[in-house]
């Protein structure tokens, strides 16, 4: 319990630190920006504010295009936990226009030459349909056509309409 204290009142005074550091020159820095975001988010992201969650993604989202791939992969992680980090605080329909551009950028690398990239990006995707699942169909059936292969894209909507099954 100390810990997770800690590393909540730590947050705010570290948080400009971190997310500067992942517009740093030096690769190293960037990944460890983008670790050091993963393991807040890990640790206490589902308590953090809507608000502190929505000042997070914009820069992560950034490093989705950086010259590392190694750093593109753990941002890539970093998305997804910060998508699990949205608990029952964050209203997904005030906050939808956050969602979009989320969804539309991780779409656009849905479409990445790198299939592991491609796998990344889907289960990143598939973890933010429980956040908005209508929103994200929405989104993915826009890009479904202008996708080099539709598969990934209908796999997502596979999953998306496989939740809505399951609540139903």
């Amino acid at each position: 319990m100390f810990c997770f204290y800690l590393c909540v009142c730590s947050y705010w005074p570290l948080s400009p630190q971190v997310l500067s550091a992942l517009e740093e020159d030096s690769q190293l820095s960037r990944l460890l920006a983008c670790r050091s975001l993963s393991t807040l988010l890990k640790l206490i992201g589902p308590s953090l504010r809507p608000d502190a969650l929505n000042n997070i993604y914009p820069e992560v989202l950034k490093r989705l295009d950086d010259s590392s791939e190694e750093v593109r992969g753990v941002a890539l992680r970093a998305l997804g936990l910060w998508l699990a980090s949205l608990g029952k605080d964050y209203n997904s329909q005030l906050y939808s226009q956050h969602l979009v551009v989320l969804f539309q950028q991780l779409l656009l690398h849905l479409d990445d030459p790198d299939s592991r990239v491609q796998d990344t990006v889907l289960e990143v995707l598939k973890t933010g349909s429980g956040v908005h699942p209508a929103l994200l169909k929405q989104e993915v059936e826009a890009v479904r056509d202008k996708q080099r292969t539709p598969v990934y894209c209908d796999q997502l909507l596979q999953h998306i309409h496989s939740l809505r099954k399951d609540t139903v």
